[in-house]
């Protein structure tokens, strides 16, 4: 019986797993990287993991499967909402196999909370979700999974690297043992660790930090493992990172048209304490309890208490007022790589201002880039940053600039792709795209490939 296994490295890019090879980090995917077919995978616009992944999985562009970012506006403007799993419009991967009688194990593919229940696939859910849930066919070994959620805080925002290994190692080793103990068709799991780490310590990485370098030889222990269990193996990132120069704020460039308004805000994520250390300014987070605290005290209380804690974290303690879009006064207002219109009359304006400005690299309506039933709640405008000149979007907050010279890690489009079947000639790559991982498992498996996919079965 064949068997395929996608292993997926978020946020991975060339010149980083390039380092990590000569550095001795991960031999084992050095070695299928020599024996693969390998090339760059270019992301989809935007190059955000929910549309990316959500893309690699269906093989059909957002129009089609419905997800552009992690969350969306309401529809009166008056809140964001994170997105799950019932926004997904199309059938992924793990899901086509199982429909067609196979075997599919599913680990950490962005939106599957809440689990949509198939004959035959077995899922853990992924960091998006409010709480890890898996399928009871694999609780024994998936008891074990342990990981970020959105209740859950990371242990790398402590910098806690033994707290990181250990959850890491939990994930690696569910990963494995599945891999190696049941039934299964198609193995499709997705590491988020690569771009978890890229966003906070990008620096170190490109260091070789050591704490930084076990987690990715944690990770390596997984493709010396499945090289052997399968007859094809895909391994591939939803997008890239690298350094930039410029942060893009959009929403700044439309206040500036006069088509948005500001609001400021004083809310808990903007609470922080600054000092200066070797010249650089670090952030830290004031916990959410300890402001809860010091906020519900009477003033001379809560300014004692504040002294000692500035004492003992030898800084000071102050909030901070962000300025925000304010979406239901706005005639328009940016989230993300989208541009949400009120008025639809203004579209071809702004799309024709953006097209001439040089922090852009491309700019859409939303209808000349995608093509599908499933196009409600997305922006009106797709606008992509020009990341070849150093231009990355930032937030979505408002800045007394549009663009703003800084130095930062961010998204890139560039990902990776390997593809390692036995007895094959390797050779480089260029013309995969994330289209084309689906149609590629379900010709491998001999299944029906959907007739509107966007890709095409890859030559092996």
């Amino acid at each position: 019986m064949k068997k395929v296994a996608m292993i997926g490295l978020d946020g991975m890019h060339w010149p980083i797993l390039n380092k990590l090879f000569d550095w001795g980090v991960m031999p084992n995917l050095r070695k299928l990287a020599i024996e693969s077919f390998k090339g760059t995978l270019r992301s989809t616009i935007p190059p955000e993991s929910a549309t990316a992944w959500t893309t690699i999985a269906t093989g059909v562009n957002p129009g089609k499967h419905g997800i552009f970012g992690f969350t969306r506006p309401t529809k009166g403007y008056n809140d964001t909402r994170i997105l799950n799993s019932q926004d997904v419009k199309y059938l992924r991967i793990h899901e086509m196999v199982a429909a067609q009688n196979l075997k599919s194990v599913c680990i950490n593919q962005i939106l599957t909370y809440p689990i949509k229940r198939f004959n035959g696939s077995s899922i853990i859910t992924d960091w998006l979700s409010p709480e890890i849930k898996y399928s009871r066919d694999i609780e024994r070994f998936a008891k074990g999974y342990h990981g970020p959620t959105l209740t859950k805080t990371s242990s790398l925002l402590a910098k806690n690297w033994n707290d990181e290994y250990s959850e890491l190692s939990s994930r690696v080793d569910t990963t494995n043992a599945l891999m190696k103990e049941i039934d299964w068709d198609l193995f499709w799991v997705v590491y988020s660790e690569p771009d978890h780490l890229f966003h906070r310590y990008y620096e170190l990485v490109r260091k070789g930090n050591k704490e930084v370098m076990k987690l990715f030889a944690k990770m390596d222990e997984t493709f010396g493992i499945v090289k052997d269990l399968v007859d094809l193996l895909i391994i591939t990132s939803d997008h890239g990172f690298a350094r930039f120069r410029h942060a893009i704020y959009i929403n700044t460039f439309l206040q500036k048209l006069g088509l948005a308004n500001s609001v400021k805000q004083e809310i808990l994520k903007d609470l922080v304490c600054h000092r200066q250390v070797e010249e650089q300014k670090m952030t830290f987070q004031l916990p959410r309890e300890t402001y809860r605290i010091l906020s519900a005290l009477p003033a001379p209380v809560e300014l004692i208490l504040s002294k000692i804690y500035k004492q003992l974290l030898k800084s000071d303690i102050k909030a901070e007022m962000t300025t925000y879009v304010d979406p239901k006064s706005s005639r328009a207002f940016a989230h993300g790589f989208g541009i949400y219109l009120k008025e639809k009359e203004l579209t071809d304006r702004v799309v024709s201002i953006l097209k001439k400005m040089q922090f852009v690299g491309g700019v859409w309506k939303k209808e000349d880039i995608y093509n599908g039933n499933n196009l409600e709640g997305f922006p009106d405008i797709v606008a992509m940053p020009n990341f070849s000149k150093g231009f990355a979007l930032r937030s979505d907050t408002i800045t007394p600039k549009s663009i703003v010279r800084r130095d930062f890690a961010s998204h890139h489009p560039d990902g990776i792709v390997m593809i390692y079947k036995d007895e094959m000639k390797p050779r480089m790559v260029n013309a995969i795209t994330v289209y084309d991982i689906v149609p590629t498992i379900l010709n491998h498996l001999e299944l029906e490939i959907p007739q509107d996919a966007d890709g095409t079965a890859i030559k092996l």
